[in-house]
């Protein structure tokens, strides 16, 4: 069903709502779907969406949630988040970031960043989290933000520096 829905989302509204259900299913169905990022934030990415996230979904439960680090190449000499914010802004554009999928969950916190702080980065795409800081580790790129789990043993080897993490906790 997973499948499913991704394509139909993809689309972008390229169909009617007939076969949106045949996608979602009926609200009146038992049919169970794990939402994940993508089709949360998909209404505020993109304009037209066969689908509206309050009224053809009725929220369950909450499954899991994911914290995110943000790892820094050690040639990069920087000890705090402060000093990177003040090193992007000292080389705008000079300064490249792997991130993720495009429109991901890392993608958006990064882009969040960027506007609240003014740093200044050039946003590489990658095929995922796991590459993304094994690239970062072998320096292609100073900066990722990766889940914990992508990160941990990167970190431990001191492969790549942690700055910050996503979460109510450290």
């Amino acid at each position: 069903m997973a499948r499913r829905c991704s394509s139909t989302i993809a689309r972008r509204g390229q169909h009617d709502r007939r076969r949106d259900r045949r996608a979602f299913g009926s609200r009146r169905s038992h049919d169970v779907h794990y939402a994940g990022q993508v089709l949360t934030s998909s209404p505020y990415l993109y304009p037209k969406l066969p689908y509206d996230i309050m009224k053809d979904f009725e929220y369950v439960t909450l499954a899991g949630t994911c914290n995110y680090v943000m790892l820094i190449h050690p040639s990069v000499q920087v000890k705090s988040v402060a000093e990177l914010v003040a090193l992007t802004k000292s080389k705008p554009d000079r300064f490249q970031v792997r991130i993720g999928r495009r429109g991901s969950s890392v993608h958006l916190t990064v882009e969040l960043l960027k506007l609240r702080t003014g740093m200044q980065m050039v946003h590489v795409p990658y095929k995922g989290g796991a590459p993304a800081a094994m690239a970062t580790a072998g320096g292609e790129v100073e900066m990722t933000v990766v889940s914990v789990s992508s990160a941990a043993g990167l970190v431990k080897t001191k492969k790549l520096n942690a700055l910050a993490v996503t979460g109510p906790a450290r």
